[in-house]
């Protein structure tokens, strides 16, 4: 479904007037040409951010949260979906970027360190209350609290499991294919996936071929990528069903809720999963009430940030589904993997039966790049999100000719922090993108 991506992304700066030169930093990843648009959606929430006051950003996140999703205008164009709802997305997430770098803390530990209370008060229940309530959520989170210190300690010592899509790009010939799943699993991975959905007989050929490489010890999942329609999606995953496969990731239109159910139904035992295109915490709320999905993939970027993150994160919680992020793009392994881990730690208090993905690319323009060590992401420890790219990759882009005015509101009150938010104007948000490096 994506044959010619330019791998991208939307980059959001959000400058302060701090002393110490504090700034947070965020994106939206797209694969090309609908950068441009991305770039202007996120220029369009300026008047809601420009000259706030960080302090009161950051002792009520979901109401920041709120303000950028319920402007009405704005709203109008989703609601809460679609390039507005990315770019929202972006600048929620760089404010937690901010606000976890001003506690020193990675973004992980920074939720962790979160009383169930202040967690709550970041969701927003509206249109979740007949799936999940705030008493609910507190509940969970409140019995989360025993063994967090324990789930700690271990995470920073053995890091959390990751799986690889790198061997089974559908353009790789056989050969590639089989030496990078080989590779994969000599370097500690214990699950890979490989696109299918263009042509059964390759798709046979290519489990195969995948299955013989890694033994029968390896899971091996199977990504659509939105590919089919039911009747095609059901007879082509049961002649898969004999290779072992994990899951099937998105074998229709990531909107649609029934059609996944009839999927699910039509090849069990064979799991099914979608998410990374899922569009808001309301589809997420459907996809499991209808049972339509064994495991989901939350996307770091896809949705209103880390807000509705942390809402998808407890409806999974609650009804019982494991939750493998999508991490294919321009960031998304160094953002999802802090909130992979503060689910561990704070919500779900599990970790051995799912996994973060991992592609090998593009991490080299990131400060604060992920690390894998057998095949294991390794818990950040630096201050934040993990999102700030490196100045030469940001100067190596068009840089905006022509900046609007900046705007600050007046000095807070006595005994208040003097931090108070600046943004670039419409035309001095970084579009950043990296031209045809990778050949998915």
């Amino acid at each position: 479904m994506n044959p010619d991506p330019d791998y991208s992304a939307a980059y959001v700066l959000l400058r302060t007037d701090e002393p110490d030169g504090q700034a947070g930093h965020g994106f939206a990843f797209t694969i090309g040409r609908g950068n441009d648009v991305q770039t202007v959606a996120c220029a369009a929430l300026h008047h809601l951010v420009v000259g706030r006051d960080v302090d009161e950003i950051a002792s009520d996140l979901g109401g920041f949260a709120r303000d950028l999703v319920n402007d009405s205008q704005l709203r109008w164009l989703g609601p809460e979906k679609g390039v507005m709802h990315m770019a929202v997305g972006a600048v929620v997430n760089a404010a937690w970027d901010l606000v976890a770098r001003r506690a020193g803390k990675p973004l992980w530990r920074f939720i962790a360190d979160m009383a169930p209370a202040e967690i709550v008060r970041c969701i927003d229940f509206r249109y979740l209350r007949d799936a999940l309530t705030p008493t609910e959520a507190l509940t969970l989170l409140r019995a989360a609290e025993r063994g967090k210190d324990e789930r700690i300690e271990y995470l920073l010592r053995h890091g959390y499991p990751a799986y690889t899509t790198s061997p089974g790009w559908l353009g790789y010939p056989d050969e590639t294919l089989v030496h990078l799943a080989r590779q994969a699993v000599s370097e500690g991975f214990r699950s890979i996936k490989i696109k299918v959905g263009l042509n059964l007989e390759d798709d046979l050929r290519r489990c195969r071929l995948a299955r013989d490489a890694i033994g029968p010890d390896i899971a091996m999942a199977a990504d659509a990528n939105q590919r089919w329609d039911v009747n095609d999606a059901i007879p082509w995953i049961r002649k898969l069903a004999p290779f072992g496969i994990a899951w099937v990731e998105e074998p229709t239109s990531p909107d649609d809720v029934l059609a996944h159910q009839a999927i699910r139904r039509g090849v069990a035992p064979v799991p099914i999963s979608t998410g990374e295109h899922t569009q808001n915490r309301i589809l997420f709320k459907q996809f499991l009430q209808a049972d339509a999905v064994d495991l989901l993939q939350i996307d770091a970027t896809r949705v209103g940030g880390v807000n509705e993150n942390l809402a998808i994160l407890l409806l999974a919680h609650k009804f019982g589904v494991r939750v493998f992020p999508h991490a294919g793009g321009v960031g998304l392994c160094e953002l999802v993997q802090h909130l992979a881990m503060a689910d561990f730690i704070t919500i779900s208090g599990k970790i051995e039966d799912r996994a973060i993905e991992y592609v090998d690319h593009l991490h080299e323009h990131f400060v604060e790049p992920v690390r894998i060590v057998g095949g294991r992401y390794i818990a950040p420890t630096v201050p934040g999100f993990s999102a700030e790219m490196l100045p030469q990759t940001l100067s190596a882009v068009p840089r905006p000719h022509e900046r609007q005015p900046e705007t600050e509101i007046s000095s807070p009150g006595p005994g208040k922090r003097t931090g108070r938010t600046r943004a670039l104007g419409a035309r001095q948000w970084a579009n950043v993108a990296e031209r045809n490096l990778t050949q998915p």
